[in-house]
């Protein structure tokens, strides 16, 4: 029986869940009209059946529609830049678009009154400095509308829950009050006792016979500005100096030593006599028996014969010897000429062989040297050289880093203090004057010219007439 009872309950209290779901989903529904729904119920508004009072409410939800998507996109954009994004420049500008913002999840997308999205690109934040302050424009593409406000930020005392905020309307300046002052004088009487110190008052307060005043400085706020303040430390790899260090900056090929070997080294020169070759050169004498043709005579040797009108002249080595002559008649001229005949002898010289004896050379082969710069060798141990592609090293300035607790700065709102003067005074009363006189005169300045013939201030002042 418990555990019908159990299940009955359970199927109840199911039913009642799902009812109160239908029911919250039916009262959102009601309350927030969907998309489709505003977009049928005012494609369904033709523009021949819709009336003025339709027109203007259309206008006013666009209006109302397209300066919210304004203040989403203004709002986002104070919040984001803090001191540390705001140019610090005069004249430096930064720019953000509706697609960076969308990138940052700083705004929600921004559609029209039809649902169709704003221009992500042609609508932007830009923020610039200037002097005294920094110029927000937020410009908005939307619904086929363009349009921009400017806002006006910086750091002022107003700005409770952030760095920079809007500009805002100074406060009126109250009316200047002019104000004159009561002054006394008592002639004669009896000077009483001091009475009791009043409140310490900003308001100044001249000491006379019968006042007496004291003064004491107090601090107080005078605005605000923004401090960097430590809040904590933190581990930081820190610079702390700079050492020379062998850096590798690039690879060459270079002639290693791998190894060492014995060899023939040239350590020196030296001059020396070198033989160059052999010459003869005659080593001694001796006789020998040497036949010698000697000249005996001459003889004659038959060599020819000529003919011709005159016989030729003999000479040392040629003789001729005319042997007749014959006289005939030219044809040409039918004279007579004589033509003589001769044999013709050349002298040759007899010789004879004469054995004569004679001393003759003897002969030896001897060298020739001559006087040369040579090297002068010695057996040492060398290295063994082997090319390879080797580091090429340069030696640089490297910082020197250490691990430090450095400060967390975050930036804070600090009261700014100022001094004032505060003032309080006691009087004493003159009883039994015989004469009382009371002038109105200027507070600020304090009329000297009453102070010096005896008066001094009540207290007492009304706005001057």
């Amino acid at each position: 029986m418990y555990e019908e009872r159990r299940e009955s309950f359970s199927v109840r209290d199911l039913v009642l869940q799902i009812l109160f779901v239908v029911l919250f989903i039916f009262i959102l529904i009601w309350l927030f009209p969907t998309k489709d729904y505003m977009r049928r119920q005012l494609e369904g508004l033709e523009l021949n059946q819709t009336s003025d009072h339709d027109i203007d409410r259309l206008a006013v939800l666009h209006n109302q529609l397209f300066a919210s998507n304004v203040k989403q996109m203004r709002d986002a954009a104070i919040k984001y830049y803090t001191l540390e994004r705001l140019p610090s420049k005069t004249g430096e500008s930064d720019k953000m678009t509706l697609q960076r913002m969308y990138d940052l999840s700083l705004v929600l997308p921004l559609i029209d009154i039809d649902g169709n999205p704003c221009d992500p690109v042609r609508s932007f934040v830009e923020v610039t400095r200037h002097e005294t302050e920094w110029i927000l424009k937020v410009n908005l593409s939307c619904g086929g509308e363009e349009n921009y406000i400017l806002v006006h930020l910086g750091c002022r005392d107003y700005c409770l829950d952030r760095d920079v905020c809007v500009k805002a309307k100074p406060p009126a300046k109250p009316p200047v009050q002019n104000w004159q002052c009561e002054y006394r004088r008592v002639s004669g009487g009896t000077v009483g006792d001091w009475g009791p110190w009043s409140e310490w008052s900003r308001t100044p307060v001249t000491e006379g016979p019968n006042r007496q005043v004291q003064t004491r400085q107090e601090r107080y706020v005078t605005g605000y500005r923004n401090e960097q303040v430590q809040v904590g430390t933190r581990p930081e790899r820190v610079q702390i100096g700079t050492r020379t260090e062998r850096v590798q900056v690039a690879t060459t090929t270079q002639r290693v030593q791998v190894g060492t070997t014995t060899q023939r080294v040239q350590v020196g020169t030296t001059t020396e006599r070198v033989q160059t070759g052999t010459t003869r050169v005659v080593v001694g004498h001796t006789t020998r028996e040497v036949p010698v043709r000697v000249a005996a005579g001459t003889t004659r040797v038959y060599a020819g014969s000529g003919s011709g009108p005159t016989v030729p002249a003999s000479t040392s080595t040629r003789i001729f010897v005319r042997t007749g002559s014959t006289t005939t008649q030219a044809c040409s001229t039918c004279e007579f000429v004589t033509i003589h005949t001769w044999d013709i002898f050349n002298i040759q010289t007899v010789y004879r062989t004469e054995i004569r004896i004679e001393q003759v050379p003897i002969y030896g082969t001897q060298p020739v040297f001559e006087t040369r710069t040579v090297p002068v060798f010695e057996t040492r141990t060398v290295p063994v050289y082997e090319t390879r592609t080797v580091p090429v090293y340069e030696t640089r300035q490297v910082p020197v880093y250490e691990t430090r607790q450095v400060p967390i700065y975050e930036t804070r709102r600090v009261p700014v203090y100022g001094y004032r003067t505060l003032y309080r005074f006691r009087t004493r009363r003159i009883t039994g004057g015989d004469n009382e006189e009371i002038r109105w005169s200027t507070c600020k300045p304090v009329d000297a010219n009453l102070i010096s013939r005896g008066f001094h201030l009540t207290g007492n002042r009304r706005p001057a007439k």
